[in-house]
């Protein structure tokens, strides 16, 4: 089973895509939407690499997007950012199979309980070898957050005791 997720954001799309609970691959989306001007050619821009992305991934049943909610901050980023940034996330909804959106602190809450922090940078990377930044380390805790939730569901069929 695949995830490819994504880790919207104003200046950075992180993405990651997580096969068996592994990490196979991580980046960042390069064409984002900064600016209106000339938006049919930033579109084309966006969806194609999104569309490159997904059939690098290779995506086949049972696979599928998760990205987190993007969530405006107060005080950050002035301006259109959020609705700059939700017009892209339509535009990859439309580009990938399926999709889920996520609250970050659904899947953030999740892993402080489960492995004691939510510093996905240090929980992935203990010893600092790997030169992650936050965008990624969070779209590939993300995608590890789909694929425990997913596996369970699928494979361990737990039942839950009072």
């Amino acid at each position: 089973m695949k995830v490819l997720a994504f880790d919207p954001g104003k200046s950075n799309w992180a993405w990651a895509l997580v096969e068996n609970g592994r990490v196979r691959d991580h980046g960042f989306l390069q064409n984002l939407i900064k600016s209106f001007a000339d938006l049919d050619a930033k579109v084309k821009l966006f969806q194609s690499e999104v569309r490159e992305l997904v059939a690098k991934a290779e995506l086949s049943e049972g696979d599928y997007c998760a990205l987190e909610r993007f969530m405006h901050r107060p005080g950050q980023g002035k301006g259109a950012v959020g609705e700059f940034v939700n017009v892209q996330i339509g535009l990859l909804v439309s580009c990938v199979p399926s999709c889920y959106m996520i609250p970050a602190a659904v899947w953030k809450n999740h892993m402080t309980k489960h492995y004691g922090s939510n510093d996905t940078r240090a929980l992935l990377d203990p010893r600092g070898k790997r030169e992650l930044t936050p965008y990624e380390a969070d779209a590939i805790g993300i995608a590890l957050y789909c694929f425990e939730i997913d596996y369970r569901k699928r494979y361990l069929k737990l039942a839950w005791r009072k």
